[in-house]
């Protein structure tokens, strides 16, 4: 789970401090892992009653911010690539695709009897036995096609979303809040990143029988 995630990262570095533990599993260099002077993690409550969405806030104080890009980016990998997140992404693609799958047949299936019915229309064929057999009249298969292309569209912006999304990137001040330790070093704080988990189709959650026509 990625509050557990979390929590093994944020002791990785309370309890290891002074061991390449965190520099191991954030992949950082040397160099960017001795600037960390503090680092914590907290799990933000969404309210998601289904778990489909995650938020932590990262606070991070730094020596020198010139490494802050290279532990940003490795911190969303840390994440975005462990295995839970793959095997939910797997998951979700599957999902996601069976449901556009059906979502298109479906459209194909409503774009061909409104051609039927427009070609009877047009040789003044279009009897009331037909409706009789198609309890569905025209206007409901036009509304039936707009809702089944506004959640195809969806569903389609599903499959490009992003695991982890930085909802706000680390906050770097131009005037830096500045804490002296024994006049040899600096300490720069810098405001909270978070980072939003999100593992299921946001849209879309309904059976996905109900996509068959």
């Amino acid at each position: 789970m990625p509050v557990e995630l979390g929590e093994q990262l944020s002791l990785s570095f309370r309890k290891f401090k002074k061991d390449p533990v965190l520099q191991e599993r954030l992949k950082l260099s040397s160099n960017a892992y001795s600037s960390i002077t503090d680092f914590s993690i907290s799990f933000i409550p969404t309210g998601a009653r289904d778990n489909s969405f995650f938020v932590y806030n990262i606070d991070l104080s730094l020596k020198d911010t010139s490494y802050l890009k290279e532990i940003q980016e490795k911190i969303v990998s840390f994440f975005a690539d462990n295995e839970y997140i793959t095997n939910t992404r797997r998951k979700r693609n599957e999902q996601l695709t069976e449901q556009k799958n059906l979502l298109e047949t479906k459209i194909r299936k409503i774009d061909s009897t409104k051609q039927v019915i427009d070609n009877l229309a047009k040789a003044n064929k279009l009897t009331p036995d037909f409706f009789y057999n198609n309890p569905i009249s025209p206007s409901q298969l036009n509304e039936i096609e707009y809702n089944s292309k506004n959640e195809l569209i969806k569903v389609n912006a599903s499959l490009k979303d992003k695991d982890v999304e930085i909802v706000q990137p680390f906050i770097s001040p131009e005037k830096y809040d500045v804490v002296s330790a024994n006049n040899t070093s600096k300490k720069i704080v810098l405001g909270g990143i978070l980072l939003a988990f999100i593992l299921t189709p946001v849209v879309g959650r309904k059976k996905l029988t109900e996509a068959k026509m």
